[in-house]
């Protein structure tokens, strides 16, 4: 019988914290279906009344982990970010 690792539902789990986290900002969070590292392409959007784009969006790599360190009650984590533009090919 086929066993599904630990390893995938930590990414799972990691996956939906992200879409939630961007909901909250109104940020909407689009996944892509064939994994290249590459997960969500994420756009900004304004969190008040008028709820306008912003000009910023960019692509995330979800890496999930069970091994927080946490520190005077906040989590502390590495972020790694790499910028580069979206060309309107890429949208």
């Amino acid at each position: 019988m086929a066993k599904r690792p630990e390893t995938a539902q930590t990414g799972v789990k990691a996956s939906v914290w992200l879409k939630e986290a961007c909901n909250e900002l109104n940020w909407v969070c689009n996944p892509f279906i064939e994994d290249f590292g590459i997960d969500f392409h994420v756009k900004a959007f304004e969190s008040t009344a008028q709820c306008r784009a912003l000009p910023w969006e960019f692509y995330v790599q979800v890496k999930g982990t069970t091994n927080l360190r946490r520190g005077d009650g906040v989590v502390l984590s590495v972020l790694q970010m790499v910028a580069s533009p979206v060309s309107k090919a890429q949208r």
